[in-house]
């Protein structure tokens, strides 16, 4: 995405080149999640479409009912609690979630979890956190084990990834399979989540928008809070095992063994 090849650039564009110049990819079937990352391959190696399949990553679905009651026994009205879950680096865009949180009025949790894989980044988002205002508490509490990742979204009111380009973004199937909202940047195939009731997905300029969304969140009653989330995991369970889902990617290997 546009978003990914702004972070480290001439490295990702001199690798991009190499693999055109020795056409390392000319039998290469490509799977897309969306029709956004479609347009995303042909415009980064320029390749015909009739090489790009477009199959939504399959989940791996749990019985999360366990993580819906816990939801509900943490659930606090005196302050909201937002959760950043990723790679500490600066494609996953901690800092500019502290940014727009440092303009927020209402009280925040924040908590920060996930592996730090650039010291320097970390470092200004330190620097970031360390003139928070009182009302936004942030805790940076280490990276998450793989089968406990549903678990912990689900203690959270919210998921704040403001990414700046993800090609589908496991975390946050994860985050809503558990009922847990997201607010993300719109360089994500998960597009128009506000008209399907699961998140929002904003332009990164739009920082008014993001702080917005977070104060609004806040004045949510609980009832409200839980009856939304009891809406998101049904909305994701057919989602992600629709049928559709599910034949677009037996579509995607029937091709490939016909070639």
């Amino acid at each position: 995405s546009r978003g990914s090849l702004r972070v480290k650039k001439p490295k990702k564009i001199l690798y991009i080149f190499m693999m055109q110049l020795f056409k390392l990819y000319t039998d290469i079937v490509w799977q897309a999640s969306s029709e956004h990352e479609v347009e995303d391959i042909v415009r980064s190696f320029k390749i015909n479409k009739d090489r790009i399949r477009v199959a939504l990553d399959l989940p791996t679905l749990t019985d999360k009912n366990n993580y819906l009651v816990a939801s509900l026994e943490e659930s606090c009205s005196s302050f909201l609690r937002i959760i950043f879950l990723s790679r500490i680096s600066p494609v996953k865009n901690l800092d500019f979630a502290l940014s727009v949180l440092a303009h927020v009025k209402a009280n925040v949790q924040f908590d920060v979890f996930g592996p730090i894989e650039d010291a320097d980044y970390w470092r200004g988002c330190q620097l970031l956190i360390d003139n928070m205002p009182k009302n936004i508490s942030i805790r940076y509490c280490g990276s998450v084990a793989s089968d406990l990742v549903a678990g912990t979204f689900a203690k959270y009111d919210l998921f704040f990834f403001p990414t700046c380009g993800e090609n589908y973004g496991h975390v946050i199937a994860e985050s809503l399979a558990v009922g847990t909202p997201v607010l993300l940047s719109n360089q994500t195939p998960w597009r128009d989540l506000k008209t399907d009731r699961l998140g929002w997905d904003l332009k990164l300029e739009d920082i008014e928008g993001f702080k917005r969304v977070i104060e609004d969140l806040f004045q949510m009653t609980q009832d409200e809070k839980c009856e939304w989330r009891r809406y998101i995991r049904k909305k994701m369970e057919d989602r992600l095992i629709s049928p559709e889902v599910l034949e677009a990617n037996r579509q995607l290997f029937r091709s490939v063994i016909k070639m």
